[in-house]
């Protein structure tokens, strides 16, 4: 078993076995001794295979749910996780620019300085 999904099918095969084995098993033989055996074991298996596809059909649903569950939740830390990646990059391009305003800052505040001491010493 290596996945869930191949644990879930086993025993749904394990119930639709145990299933045909209890419905194989003979009622009563009152139905056989009165000729009505082959039309009522008829009806009986008609039955019973109509309630094994439906069985199955409604196992078959929950897994493809569970599996399309999964796959949501994964799609959601995936979304999640690229989402931050985004944050951060916007916040390392905004770090950036002002950091590059800083320097700019510095350097005209130095420039001012300088010219100021050549006007003063002119």
């Amino acid at each position: 078993m290596s996945s869930p999904f191949a644990a879930a099918f086993y025993l749904q095969k394990e119930e639709l076995y145990q299933f045909l084995v209890k419905i194989s098993k003979p009622k009563s033989r009152s139905r056989a001794r009165s000729g009505e055996g082959d039309a009522g074991s008829r009806g009986d298996l008609e039955s019973s295979l109509i309630q094994i596809y439906h069985h199955h059909h409604h196992n078959s649903l929950k897994l493809q749910d569970q599996a399309e569950l999964i796959g949501t939740e994964k799609a959601k830390k995936d979304a999640i996780k690229k989402a931050g990646r985004v944050s951060d990059l916007l916040v390392e391009v905004v770090n950036g620019g002002m950091q590059e305003s800083f320097i700019n800052e510095k350097r005209i505040e130095a420039e001012i300085r300088l010219w100021l001491l050549q006007l003063l010493v002119a």
